[in-house]
């Protein structure tokens, strides 16, 4: 956990992202420590970041919170792998009592959703890919306009987004245009950044 955040953070300093403009991050509290833990290790504790429901982990209904072990076995490993993995198919709806338990103040006016495949997790995100897109288009501007005026060289400006595996899933099937078959091979390594330069 802290030490990957920390780890994430160095990396991406060797890689040379010393100007990143922003951080998007979901509204779960491990995300963004997360964010806060890289940012730290990186210097740079002064970036704005952005959270965003978008950005929650895919919502897998009634298996909410239970370990992969608890949900073999309750299920069998098929029906599990094809929830994980699958594309359309969305494990059982939770419970009202643990909807009232687990949604807060943070989500007020905000739709929930009972259960999610990873194709409704992907519809989620995409307005929030498009407002970075935008915002990545602003800062580049931005550090355009200001080496024109100095003699500095450009950099072009990072945006970091720090969310779950299931979320870079659909990050990535979205970005990379990956075929429907393929995309339950995506493994989303862990704490390792995926780099993108956005046009």
């Amino acid at each position: 956990g802290r030490e990957e955040a920390r780890r994430a953070g160095r990396l991406l300093s060797a890689a040379g992202m010393a100007q990143i403009e922003r951080v998007y991050t979901s509204m779960l509290k491990r995300a963004i420590k997360t964010s806060w833990l890289m940012l730290d290790e990186m210097e740079l504790q002064w970036v704005p970041v952005t959270t965003s429901h978008r950005l929650n982990e895919r919502h897998y209904g009634e298996l909410q919170g239970l370990e992969k072990k608890s949900c073999v076995e309750r299920f069998g490993l098929k029906q599990v792998q094809r929830w994980r993995r699958g594309l359309y198919e969305r494990p059982s709806a939770w419970c009202q009592t643990e909807r009232a338990s687990t949604v807060d103040r943070r989500y007020a006016g905000m739709q929930v959703p009972d259960s999610e495949s990873l194709f409704e997790c992907r519809e989620r995100v995409k307005p929030l890919l498009e407002e970075v897109h935008r915002a990545a288009a602003d800062a580049i501007s931005r550090a355009s306009d200001a080496t024109t005026i100095g003699s500095a060289e450009y950099e072009a400006p990072s945006l970091v987004v720090v969310a779950s595996e299931n979320v870079i899933r659909a990050l990535v099937w979205e970005l990379e245009q990956v075929p429907e078959s393929d995309v339950p091979l995506l493994d989303i390594p862990y704490s390792i950044p995926l780099v993108y330069q956005l046009d």
